[in-house]
């Protein structure tokens, strides 16, 4: 039987394997297990009876990596005939810690709790698990590849899917890249204990000069106790005839933290970045629409972009008894477009995000909806810089507001940009008939 907490220390207390040291040392010592109420129940008994026992393991650091790693990797003789593990304290090896990923021995490991982005069946979260790790597989390249499939949130304002999901998304992304790259913690008395334990596992193996570097490293600990064993090692080892002037190990977490440091100032650039392009991309396309009306004459219509949402031109009479109420879902600015059925235009109207407005007074009959979303409005105010999502609402989700016994009609369509029924337009088809 396969599993990651063979003597069920993690169950009893109600933890995760990947639970910090931190959550494990305020855990209940009540156990966990559920009694079935049979006297007979010998598995609840031996739970009760190791509750107390499971704390002490597993709220020490260095018992807690040598519990973890007998449990990925346990000895033949530890394994009963029904494929269980046999509890057996004796089985669990006391000799220089691995690094529960990769299963090398690490002179130097961490406690290491890292954020890592888990796609659920709604919706993405993000859950921070520690882990014994060596510097190698501390790194954040293989926590980005879990950010990387939601990726394509980036590209939704830039294709003009504006749904309040997709924005949601969209900045859930940048939290889940901070997360991941900022979120690597540890403790540093933690870190120094497992140092020194590998000092002395390998003293005790006649490793001396590995020995001797590891307890410099932790020689001058803050912690009095740590660095009274560190000396302690240090004595053994001269009593030993170990001499090693100049002999130090380099501190192999040095460099990642500088490289911690650097993913943190890309996490703030790249956002940034591409906020400033976006930007700067509205800022030339609308220049070049300008200096393009200039050439040809034409006044700039759009100094002052309007406040509300409003009708911009209109080629129909008001004296129907027909008003089409549209609402604009997108949180986005938008350019409508209301064709008859012989797809003449009748009315251009800008939309606010979240806002609504009636286009009154229309014969009775059927109208074609179209609309383009973005952010900026070109030097026309008739149409955007960056219109890239355009639609043509499905004509069977519009809705009857008023009855037709009151004389008068309201049709009421809300503009989405996520409905698969509505027909996406390009924009010449949008534009044509201007």
């Amino acid at each position: 039987m396969k599993t990651h907490d063979p003597f069920g220390y993690y169950r009893l207390l109600g933890l995760p394997t990947w639970a910090p040291i931190k959550r494990i040392r305020e855990a209940s010592h009540s156990p966990h297990y559920i009694p079935s109420g049979d006297e007979s129940d010998k598995a609840f008994a031996e739970a009760f009876r190791r509750t107390t026992e499971a704390h002490e393991v597993l709220s020490d650091p260095v018992r807690r990596a040598n519990y973890d790693w007998f449990a990925r990797n346990p000895p033949a003789e530890a394994i009963e005939p029904d494929g269980s593990v046999r509890y057996d304290l004796s089985l669990i090896p006391d000799g220089p810690l691995h690094c529960l990923r990769c299963g090398k021995v690490t002179l130097q490991p961490r406690y290491v709790t890292l954020s890592h982005v888990v796609g659920g069946d709604y919706e993405d979260r993000i859950v921070d698990k520690t882990e014994l790790l060596c510097v190698a597989c501390a790194g954040v390249g293989g926590r980005l590849k879990a950010v990387a499939w939601m990726a394509d949130a980036l590209l939704m304002p830039f294709l003009g899917v504006n749904s309040a999901g997709a924005r949601r998304r969209f900045g859930y992304f940048f939290y889940a890249l901070f997360k991941v790259v900022l979120g690597r913690k540890h403790d540093r008395f933690t870190d120094e204990k497992l140092i020194l334990h590998n000092a002395g596992a390998l003293l005790a193996q006649g490793d001396k000069k590995t020995a001797y570097g590891l307890a410099k490293l932790v020689q001058k600990s803050r912690d009095k106790e740590i660095a009274g064993a560190a000396a302690e090692i240090l004595r053994a080892i001269s009593t030993a005839g170990g001499y090693y002037p100049g002999y130090a190990l380099k501190d192999d977490w040095a460099r990642s933290d500088r490289r911690k440091l650097l993913y943190r100032l890309m996490a703030i650039a790249v956002p940034v970045l591409i906020v400033a392009l976006m930007y700067a991309s509205d800022v030339r396309r609308a220049a070049r629409e300008r200096e393009a009306l200039a050439a040809r004459g034409e006044a700039t219509f759009c100094e002052y972009p309007p406040e509300t949402s409003t009708i911009l031109t209109r080629r129909a009479s008001a004296q129907g008894d027909l008003t089409l109420r549209i609402r604009n879902a997108t949180g986005r600015k938008a350019i409508v477009k209301v064709r008859d059925r012989n797809s003449a235009l009748v009315a251009t109207l800008f939309l606010r995000g979240e806002d609504s407005i009636d286009l009154s007074g229309l014969p009775g009959g059927n109208y074609r909806i179209q609309f383009a979303t973005g952010v900026t409005l070109d030097p026309t105010c008739k149409a955007l810089l960056d219109a890239s999502a355009i639609f043509e609402l499905n004509p069977y989700n519009k809705r009857v507001i008023s009855s037709f016994s009151t004389g008068r009609e309201i049709i009421g369509y809300d503009l989405e940009t996520d409905i698969p029924t509505h027909r996406r337009l390009s924009q010449a088809e949008f534009e044509r008939g201007d």
